[in-house]
């Protein structure tokens, strides 16, 4: 038997070859202190990783969709209106690149001659325009409003006349 000094002090006598136990007792402890510690410091860094602003404007968005959808056709269906999906940026690629072609099909000369020929049209009716304002002037407005006076004062007077 041999005589044991415990760290806190007390006395205890174990059979001889049995003090391997206790130094073993004692490197698991101080295994299972270490891995306490190391336990305890990746908590603290867990709590540490979403502390950036990113990670409350995603939190505040992921408590928006659950708010507004019910179910996940719903969410699908939410996050397709609030963000475009890759296959409808292709979509809109491919649209566009076939607008291209066809702009670059349009025969240039035959456009430029449509076009002129819209702006001499354009220039017509302008002039069209130009020419029915002159024949209402105001001056011949008021000339004609005092012809139709003057008709009107004839027709009363024939009127009378032929009542009598």
């Amino acid at each position: 038997m041999q005589p044991l000094l415990n760290k806190d002090l007390s006395f205890s006598v174990l059979p001889k070859g049995l003090d391997f136990f206790v130094k073993i007792k004692e490197l698991l402890e101080s295994v299972k202190n270490k891995l306490q510690s190391r336990i305890q410091s990746m908590e603290n860094r867990k709590s540490e990783i979403f502390q950036d602003s990113k990670y409350k404007n995603l939190l505040s968005l992921i408590d928006d969709i659950e708010k507004k959808s019910k179910n996940t056709n719903e969410v699908i269906a939410y996050l397709d209106d609030l963000y475009i999906s890759k296959d409808r940026l292709i979509s809109d690629i491919e649209n566009k690149k076939q607008d291209v072609a066809q702009m670059k099909a349009i025969n240039q000369a035959n456009l430029i001659q449509i076009l002129n020929t819209q702006y001499k049209k354009l220039n017509e009716i302008i002039s069209v325009f130009q020419l029915s304002q002159k024949d209402f002037s105001e001056e011949k407005i008021i000339t004609i409003s005092n012809l139709q006076k003057q008709y009107s004062d004839l027709l009363e007077k024939e009127k009378t006349k032929m009542k009598n």
